[in-house]
């Protein structure tokens, strides 16, 4: 969203600019689910007219305050710029080596989501799988956007499982509750959304301890045997059982099978997410 004061852009869900700090136009929402930014008068998908925003006693719109969310993709954002994986200024030393053999499917970095009312769980995944050619399609703000305002119905297996496991673990809805990081971070668009190859993940392993310092997440979702090796260096974890761990900041690790693995993760699914939600229900109120 385009500030218009100092025409500096920050990302979709954010309340303030990220450039002056001023507040920023806030979005109207159409009946067919569309958001927009509050100077529209007609919807930018349906064209429909929209109603006018709520408003409070002191005639202020009512919106829900997406600073913490904001600030925290304002670091990430810094982060991966000054380490040569943003999307627009990408200059990883290791691109070479995991381009090779797939140069033209490859593609290029994309940034983490970190939902407007993020407090504190985080899934790590695997590589994206299938990426975005454009590079405005990979930024933090259009990252934001998409999942802000997607179509559930629309959701491949492994977002809409995602979105039930945090449901689960959470006991409230899912959509902007939680933060998503890739343990690779580019592409290599394989048929079928197959894993990337094993190296991706090793080059990419040193940026997952900076992000979760930047997240501070209380609750580390891992999807993925990938995912799994990845955060065990940093962990410094004292396990509980096969899938449970605490770490050594005293947030609670969950080693989840990726929906991909078939029967392990239904087997999973309908044996422990109860017992998981059960377990870190003495964590809620940080959550």
């Amino acid at each position: 969203m385009r500030c218009e004061h100092c025409g500096f852009t920050s990302p979709f869900v954010t309340k303030h600019c990220g450039g002056c700090g001023k507040a920023l136009s806030q979005i109207r929402r159409c009946s067919c689910g569309f958001r927009n930014p509050s100077e529209f008068s007609f919807c930018g998908d349906c064209g429909k007219r929209l109603k006018q925003a709520p408003r409070s006693k002191s005639g202020k719109p009512v919106t829900s305050d997406t600073r913490h969310a904001s600030s925290i993709i304002q670091k990430l954002d810094c982060y991966y710029r000054s380490q040569g994986i943003h999307p627009e200024e990408f200059r990883c030393k290791f691109r070479a080596s995991c381009s090779a053999g797939c140069k033209r499917r490859f593609t290029e970095a994309r940034a983490s989501l970190v939902g407007q009312n993020y407090a504190g769980l985080v899934i790590v995944s695997l590589d994206p799988g299938k990426g975005f050619p454009r590079i405005e399609d990979r930024t933090f703000d259009q990252v934001q956007a998409r999942e802000f305002n997607s179509d559930p119905k629309k959701w491949r297996i492994h977002w809409r499982e995602t979105h039930a496991l945090v449901e689960a673990l959470l006991g409230r809805p899912s959509r902007g509750a939680f933060a998503h990081v890739n343990a690779a971070k580019c592409t290599q668009n394989k048929p079928g959304n197959k894993q990337a190859d094993p190296h991706l993940f090793e080059n990419c392993r040193g940026y997952l301890k900076k992000e979760l310092a930047i997240l501070e997440p209380r609750v580390i979702v891992t999807q993925g045997v990938k995912a799994h090796t990845a955060f065990e260096p940093i962990a410094n974890a004292t396990p509980i059982d096969k899938f449970r761990s605490i770490t050594a900041d005293g947030a609670f690790w969950i080693r989840a099978y990726h929906p991909g693995a078939r029967k392990s993760y239904w087997d999973q699914k309908r044996n422990c997410w109860e017992a998981w939600a059960e377990w870190i229900k003495g964590g809620a109120a940080a959550l």
